[in-house]
């Protein structure tokens, strides 16, 4: 089956990173002998007109839109000019699986709730004409004008059988990333988090799946021997959760002499000072942690799990490594 994938433009782009999500569908899906195409409207400044002269080129069988709250507009509107056009619009993403119904725009849309992986390979075999959707878990669809949700996914408990992100298939040349003056990209070494605050939503569910070191270097290596990337954004949730893992990832680095500059997000009670010096010498320049309050009440209001204390005493760790 031939499918394509759309990140909606928003009408406040946040930065000109890649959308992993669809990187990682689009390389799963084409593992298990399907074809993809990849458009990043954030990115890609196309008319309405060009970009359906060039999906009907590549004449699919379904459309995937991606959506967040900021891009869930642009969505609907792409999704309903799609509708009129092709045979199945298929929604994903954040805004999608918590509000599935908004997204039911037609009897030929279908919502992947959650993870997509593995609900959406099944999808695509369904809709290449062997077997019911019906069945399928972690969708939701339209039957006689009512909508049904089918029961939730499970999750995908080991992440290293995922391929990497198909990133020769966005357009590479029209991002202008770059940290520390060192072209740069963004990679995601785990899903989850096994944490509770309750201002979160996390599309990769509350348990903590990490990629292996030996799985993340070997991405690593690819980005920087094939696609020519000095720098890195890490995205996870928390990048230094599995203090074993930050450290062999750290050595990895240092030993295959990569030299590239990275930044990563971090809570303040999961790293110290031994880490922190590593990661520094292994390249790491930024840190971002979720501080949230300087009001210990506030942060238990949030369930954030962190005494202000704490922040205090690892930021100064981390100003100082």
């Amino acid at each position: 089956m031939r499918i394509v994938f759309i990140q909606p433009k928003v009408k406040y782009p946040g930065n000109s990173f890649l959308p992993l999500g669809i990187g990682y569908l689009a390389a799963f899906l084409m593992e298990k002998g399907h074809q993809a195409k990849i458009f990043d409207l954030e990115v890609q400044k196309i008319s309405d007109e060009e970009l359906l002269k060039t999906i009907n080129e590549f004449n699919p069988g379904a459309i995937g839109l991606t959506a967040t709250i900021a891009s869930a507009p642009e969505a609907k509107r792409l999704g309903k000019i799609f509708s009129e056009r092709y045979p199945w619009i298929l929604y994903g993403g954040p805004q999608p699986t918590m509000n599935p119904e908004d997204f039911l725009l037609s009897e030929n849309s279908i919502v992947v709730r959650g993870e997509g992986e593995l609900t959406l390979s099944e999808l695509c075999g369904v809709l290449s004409g062997a077997g019911d959707f019906f069945q399928i878990r972690g969708v939701s669809f339209l039957k006689n004008g009512k909508p049904l949700h089918n029961p939730e996914r499970e999750l995908i408990k080991d992440v290293n059988v995922i391929p990497f992100p198909a990133r020769h298939l966005y357009p590479l040349s029209s991002y202008e990333m770059h940290l520390k003056d060192k072209r740069a990209t963004n990679i995601i070494t785990s899903r989850g988090c096994p944490f509770e605050c309750v201002f979160c939503y996390n599309m990769g569910g509350r348990v903590y799946r990490p990629r292996s070191a030996e799985n993340v270097l070997a991405e690593l290596e690819i980005l920087k021997n094939q696609y020519g990337f000095g720098a890195f954004s890490i995205y996870d949730d928390n990048f230094t959760l599995q203090k074993q893992r930050l450290i062999d990832i750290c050595q990895g680095m240092l030993g295959k002499k990569m030299k590239m500059a990275w930044r990563c997000y971090s809570r303040v009670n999961t790293v110290d000072e031994y880490l922190l010096r590593l990661m520094k010498k292994a390249g790491c320049f930024e840190i971002a942690f979720g501080v949230e309050s300087g009001s210990q009440k506030s942060l238990d209001l949030m369930k954030k799990r962190i005494k202000v204390e704490e922040r205090f005493c690892r930021t100064r760790h981390n100003l100082c490594a």
